[in-house]
């Protein structure tokens, strides 16, 4: 390759370029400050966790986010995802997500649907496709899926599961895009503060358990602070509600090998 201090980096310290294809989507900068965690979270920042969640939005929507991994300029990913509620018939969307470097890309484009089946119950699907790009490899683009729950116990409890690509597509007899499910629920003690657990389990990974907490600092501002324990970070971020239409929010995490993570997410949806 034509980055030999990254390469180095790879093979020391494994980041999740090669040993997680298809996993390195950015799920926004709230996920970020609460530890990585965002599977039970609804409205846009579903679009990009588990879109079962989104169905909670009454029109259309976009979020687009972006993260410099340890601020190395060539392991940014950006994201863009949209939501677009049809009646009756459910919720629409779509993903792309663009990370990596000259030798090293991988581009991701989703199309997901999600439908309330009821009131505090829906479900999603989301068809997946992958290009991977590798010097001296060429590209080999594949297709795989995920799908999601969503739903609420009583007024304070939400609860989210996503399972991606089960099948474990092959992109090369060696490299496979591994499966992961991810579990967890967010907890609505007052209307000021959430509390987020997740466990998620990837295919020949350890047992990662993320979560953290939102709260509200000010009239229009949150704070978040979270964690999780593969690989190991300490997250915060903030949150700012500018109107009823635009929140930004800005997070990072700290790996105390490896450094820092920062990212930023804007969210607009229509009034």
């Amino acid at each position: 390759m034509k980055y030999p201090f990254l390469c180095l980096i790879l093979a020391v310290f494994n980041l999740p370029i090669f040993g997680q294809l298809g996993l390195n989507a950015d799920r926004g900068a709230f996920s970020l400050g609460v530890g990585g965690s965002g599977v039970a979270l609804n409205g846009l920042d579903a679009v990009l966790n588990n879109f079962a969640g989104a169905t909670e939005l009454e029109s259309f929507g976009l979020i687009a986010s972006t993260q410099r991994r340890f601020l190395i300029e060539d392991l940014t990913t950006v994201t863009a995802g949209f939501v677009f509620p049809v009646g009756r018939l459910g919720h629409f969307g779509v993903l792309l997500n663009n990370y990596g470097f000259e030798a090293y890309s991988e581009q991701k484009f989703g199309v997901a649907y999600g439908k309330k089946l009821l009131e505090n119950f829906a479900i999603s699907g989301q068809l997946d496709i992958i290009n991977t790009r590798i010097d001296d490899f060429g590209n080999k683009a594949v297709v795989t899926f995920d799908l999601g729950i969503f739903g609420r116990f009583g007024q304070d409890i939400y609860y989210g599961i996503h399972i991606f690509s089960p099948e474990q597509v092959k992109i090369t007899e060696s490299t496979r895009i591994p499966a992961q499910m991810r579990i967890g629920i967010l907890y609505e003690p007052a209307g000021d503060l959430d509390v987020i657990l997740e466990v998620e389990k990837t295919v020949d990974e350890a047992l990662n358990v993320a979560g953290g907490i939102n709260f509200k600092l000010a009239d229009q501002l949150y704070a978040r602070i979270g964690g999780n324990t593969n690989p190991g970070v300490f997250t915060m971020g903030i949150g700012y509600i500018w109107n009823d239409s635009v929140t930004t929010d800005g997070a990072y995490s700290y790996n105390t090998t490896l450094g820092i993570t920062p990212g930023v997410s804007v969210k607009y949806k229509r009034p």
